[in-house]
Formats: C-alpha cells, structure tokens, sequence
C-alpha cells in the first residue's frame, strides 16, 4: 500500500483526463532499485497533443519526484 510511481501516474492522468486508466510499465522495478528511463503507456479516449499531454502529466505529479520527458502517440 505504498505510493507508488504507476499510481501517481494514473492519478495524473485521471485529473487530466477524467479517466480511470492502467498505466502499464516497460519492465519491472523491485524494491531498492531505481525507474530511471522507464517506459510506459496507457490508452486513453481524449486526443492531446504529445508535448501538451507530457506537460499536464507534470504539473499534476508534482510534487513528487516523478517526471515524464516524453509523451508520444503510438499506433494500436
């Protein structure tokens, strides 16, 4: 029951969004071991542009210490 990086990230996007989504990581991180670079993705409805999305992500994870570089659309 920890915070944990996945639900900081979906709390994000269900502020921006208004959806519930799961946000899904490229890989795994155990305890004691850093999430640096990671990848990840999660669907959503609403259509944003990259940069604009990246940036809402990061206004609403702050203040943690948590930061997404890049955001991109990707095909089905």
């Amino acid at each position: 029951n920890a915070p944990t990086v996945q639900g900081a990230l979906e709390t994000a996007v269900k502020a921006i969004c208004g959806e519930d989504v799961r946000v899904h990581g490229a890989g795994r991180t155990d305890a004691g071991v850093h999430a640096r670079g990671q990848v990840a993705h999660c669907d959503i409805a609403k259509h944003f542009p990259p940069g604009r999305f990246r940036d809402g992500l990061n206004a609403h994870l702050r203040p943690n210490p948590i930061g997404v570089l890049a955001a991109d659309i990707v095909p089905d």
